[in-house]
């Protein structure tokens, strides 16, 4: 009966050795998955920002811009405003 005992509680470790290895391996694959989102949702943030700062900067322009045409000033001056980027 001993031996039975013995043979079951190496049959047992080697099953939680096994499980070891697969959550070792899973845990791992979830990482890398985590990564790869982690990444693209930087990536859109910066896009993000990109196109925030440039729609910022064309309002900022636009609001330079307006008490200028609406104060009659000649804009005849040499500069180009063009309002194209």
């Amino acid at each position: 009966m001993a031996m039975n005992m013995d043979q079951m509680q190496i049959m047992m470790a080697k099953m939680h050795q096994q499980n070891v290895m697969y959550d070792t391996q899973l845990a791992q694959h979830f990482q890398d998955i985590s990564n790869i989102f982690s990444n693209m949702a930087q990536g859109e943030y910066q896009m993000f920002q990109m196109h925030l700062n440039r729609a910022q900067g064309t309002s900022m322009q636009m609001q330079n811009a307006a008490p200028q045409l609406n104060n009659g000033m000649d804009m005849s001056n040499g500069s180009n405003n063009t309002g194209s980027m």
